[in-house]
């Protein structure tokens, strides 16, 4: 990644300024355990950087952006469950939920928005009658400070 490159990681949509010193893309969630039990700096997860609160500026941090991990993992017809990494944009999640008769009730004015960008700020819907995000979680799995994967479910949440 070249300098200019770096530069477009250091703000997001909230136009706050940060200095990112590296990017990473990791496709695995052991590739992000990896990232995490290596690094000696702050790590900042990214998804698209579409909200306005800061959360993806970095102050001197490694980004890991999740746009690689950006696939549905299972969708189960009969529970109306789908397992999706948290680099998938809301629309191309409804893109293929639709072709199969199905809708996550989430659609963002902005197309870019990810998954794991809603449930880190548990956004509400624009529409407003379909609650928060944390209202269409199962479960989490997510990797900690320490580069252990863990889960959690609703109860937790």
């Amino acid at each position: 990644m070249n300098k200019k490159e770096l530069l477009s990681y250091n703000t997001d949509a909230s136009q706050l300024i940060g200095k990112a010193e590296k990017v990473v893309f990791p496709e695995s969630i052991e590739k992000v355990q990896s990232v995490v039990k290596t690094s000696n700096l702050d790590i900042v997860p990214r998804g698209a950087g579409t909200k306005f609160l800061g959360g993806s500026i970095p102050e001197n941090s490694i980004i890991v952006d999740m746009s690689k991990m950006n696939k549905i993992i299972n969708i189960d017809k009969t529970k109306n469950i789908v397992y999706v990494e948290a680099g998938i944009s809301i629309k191309e999640l409804n893109e293929k939920l639709n072709a199969l008769g199905f809708e996550f009730p989430f659609q963002q004015i902005n197309n870019a928005s990810t998954i794991g960008g809603m449930v880190s700020t548990n956004i509400f819907n624009f529409r407003g009658e379909y609650g928060k995000a944390k209202d269409w979680i199962g479960e989490i799995s997510f990797v900690n400070g320490r580069g252990e994967l863990m889960k959690t479910s609703k109860s937790d949440l």
